[in-house]
């Protein structure tokens, strides 16, 4: 025979359920979000304008300056830089920014890569969008 007696049913059947519900809610929101994120390329590069902060970048790119390809990629922007820059790379492109001296983006350069996704026929440099 079954009797629910002080606190312990509770403890027993109910806290789990509550436990595990606020789990998978987490999980499915933490899914959601990495599936509307933003990845690093061509077309994320594009919407950087000049003016923007680096955290802004950041959000609209999908990342931090880093390597995002996943394929064997070369890539050379011939970008010259007399302040501070950083540079993403991706399957299809290669952004380079210059930021001024307040954090803002002074100067962006996307420019193509070699043995991405559309080959480039050419002297094995890139050339820019």
């Amino acid at each position: 025979m079954f009797i629910c007696s002080g606190k312990g049913w509770f403890y027993t059947y109910v806290s789990p359920l509550i436990l595990a519900s606020i789990f998978l809610g987490i999980l499915g929101l933490t899914i959601q979000a990495s599936i509307n994120a933003p990845v690093p390329c061509k077309t994320t590069f594009e919407q950087v304008t000049v003016g923007m902060k680096y955290e802004q970048v950041v959000k609209v790119v999908g990342g931090p300056p880093g390597n995002y390809n996943t394929v064997k990629v070369i890539y050379f922007s011939g970008f010259v830089t007399h302040g501070t820059f950083e540079r993403w790379v991706s399957n299809d492109a290669e952004m380079v920014i210059e930021f001024d001296s307040t954090g803002r983006v002074e100067l962006v350069s996307v420019n193509k890569v070699i043995g991405g996704p559309e080959k480039s026929k050419g002297s094995g440099l890139v050339d820019s969008y």
